[in-house]
């Protein structure tokens, strides 16, 4: 009987802990103030139901949800983001090289 009750329970407590752990990794990025219910949001866009972002509305990142068909998975693919004129310069060197590696 003992042995059952530590085969089931430790699953629970396995995923306990991993709980905490994520918790405590998502708490250490960005700001104290970051740390509020509502930091991440779900938008969908009203008549291409499709397109899902997740949003982290204190850090300004965003994650696109991708369906993959033939593997059959879903995942959440991060969105680059263009803040500086280094950073467009960059993005765009790096979309014209894989335009001549896709020809």
């Amino acid at each position: 009987m003992n042995k059952w009750i530590v085969l089931l329970a430790l699953p629970l407590i396995c995923g306990l802990v991993s709980a905490q752990d994520i918790g405590e990794i998502i708490k250490s990025e960005g700001p104290e103030s970051c740390n509020t219910p509502g930091r991440y949001q779900f938008y969908i866009h009203p008549t291409i139901r499709t397109d899902q972002y997740l949003v982290d509305t204190c850090l300004g990142r965003v994650w696109q949800q991708i369906n993959y068909t033939d593997i059959n998975k879903t995942v959440w693919k991060r969105v680059p983001r263009v803040d500086t004129d280094k950073e467009l310069s960059n993005w765009q060197y790096q979309e014209v090289t894989k335009s001549r590696a896709n020809q």
